[in-house]
């Protein structure tokens, strides 16, 4: 399976897949706290640098960028420093929409001694006239893609609307990585990746073990009507149940250090969408996915993964005879 998984990695290059969703900056301040602040009960952190990159949306289109994936995004950004920042990283052939009234989603963090610290956040939802906006631009120029990822903070941009216009276009060729409950909104599409605590809101109980996560999974399967559902567990791995399989299967994590899962959803949904487009299964997707996932949480921040990286990754896994799934459930 993993020589299966090689070829596709090397495949993914010059797919075309548009990104619609809410947009981020990550903002790292790093520094040290060695005292307790006389003001009150909390560290003073002395900094010592300070990153921005992108986030959300925006960082599942650096992935793919990675893979070297023709990858476009829709959404919006500020009149601000940070949507400067967005609009030069991302170029301005993207079909993002400038709103002059509202200022772009931040996260800032501070991480001091490598723990974070507090996470500070700013955000403005687009408005009606915004949102329709949005459709206009899609109507238009979100035509001609491979697949697309709808990538919902539930920030505003993945309104009904714009699940109606993708499923509508595109249908199955579709991803979600959704922080909704509901899922049943994306009927038809091919697939969605909540992680756990979305998985239990959604379901309404809280599950432990491979059986009850094998449970949940189906049970989300079937209230979202979508083809496939993968269950991103951090250490425990993943599950990815399907429609004709009566069973599921368990893809483990790969063992390394993890320092940060910040942003590992958005390479989970960017990687298993470009191979998905390049032709693969969706089980040879998941674990391209859950490959790729394992080489951005031993860094620090959000980080994309990049094909170089991804392909050694499998190559070292190879090397180790490393077994990328099993059944769980039905056999």
């Amino acid at each position: 399976m993993l020589t299966e998984v090689l070829s596709i990695a090397r495949r993914i290059e010059g797919k075309k897949i548009l990104v619609i969703g809410d947009i981020m900056v990550d903002e790292y301040i790093f520094g040290t706290a060695e005292r307790i602040s006389p003001e009150a009960p909390v560290p003073v952190v002395l900094t010592d640098r300070r990153e921005v990159r992108l986030g959300g949306a925006a960082n599942v289109v650096a992935n793919l960028r990675g893979l070297g994936v023709e990858a476009m995004i829709c959404g919006f950004v500020g009149n601000d420093a940070e949507g400067d920042l967005i609009l030069r990283d991302l170029g301005p052939q993207a079909l993002i929409l400038r709103s002059r009234a509202g200022s772009t989603t931040v996260k800032k963090r501070v991480i001091a001694s490598g723990q974070q610290i507090v996470r500070v956040d700013r955000e403005e939802y687009p408005s009606p006239k915004e949102q329709g906006a949005l459709l206009e631009s899609l109507a238009q120029d979100g035509v001609g893609f491979d697949w697309i990822i709808l990538s919902d903070y539930r920030k505003g941009v993945i309104t009904d609307s714009v699940v109606e216009w993708a499923v509508r276009t595109y249908a199955p060729s579709v991803s979600v990585d959704s922080k909704r409950e509901d899922l049943s909104v994306f009927r038809g599409c091919a697939i969605v990746t909540p992680n756990v605590k979305e998985a239990e809101r959604a379901v309404g109980y809280v599950f432990r073990g491979d059986e009850e996560a094998l449970f949940a999974s189906k049970e989300l399967l079937e209230k979202a009507g979508t083809e496939a559902i993968l269950l991103t567990r951090g250490k425990d791995g993943m599950i990815l149940v399907e429609n004709e399989v009566p069973g599921g299967f368990r893809i483990p994590a790969v063992a390394r250090n993890v320092f940060d899962v910040t942003g590992a959803g958005d390479t989970v949904i960017a990687t298993i969408t470009a191979a998905l487009a390049a032709g693969a299964s969706r089980r040879q997707a998941a674990i391209l996915s859950g490959i790729a996932a394992s080489v951005v949480v031993g860094e620090i921040g959000t980080s994309a993964i990049t094909s170089e990286n991804l392909i050694a990754a499998i190559s070292t896994l190879r090397r180790r005879e490393f077994r990328p799934y099993e059944m769980v459930g039905k056999r």
